[in-house]
């Protein structure tokens, strides 16, 4: 019952060609697949695969910036499906959101 990958104030990590599925199964809704949080800044997130195939989903985001601080983070090329609440969430104004795959 947690986000499946979590960054926490975390800078200048690249997190590339992973596949992160059906990570809570507890309350719907609650957690991310992948989470930059805390002030997470310069992160790369490229080509990963993030989703929720399960009966009932649970995640609530595919990939998620959880607020204004985790900024200047490049999320680009990844495929995220089948979430709850939106698939791909950016809050960081300099965040680049760019050719990634959503849907459900």
């Amino acid at each position: 019952e947690w986000e499946g990958v979590y960054f926490w104030a975390s800078t200048y990590n690249n997190f590339e060609g992973n596949m992160i599925r059906n990570n809570s199964f507890g309350n719907a809704n609650q957690f991310a697949e992948i989470i930059l949080d805390g002030n997470s800044t310069h992160n790369t997130l490229i080509g990963n695969k993030s989703y929720d195939d399960q009966i009932v989903p649970t995640q609530r985001y595919g990939i998620r910036e959880a607020g204004v601080g985790d900024n200047w983070n490049l999320i680009t090329n990844n495929v995220a499906v089948d979430n709850i609440t939106a698939e791909i969430s950016s809050q960081g104004p300099n965040s680049i959101v760019d050719n990634n795959i959503t849907g459900p």
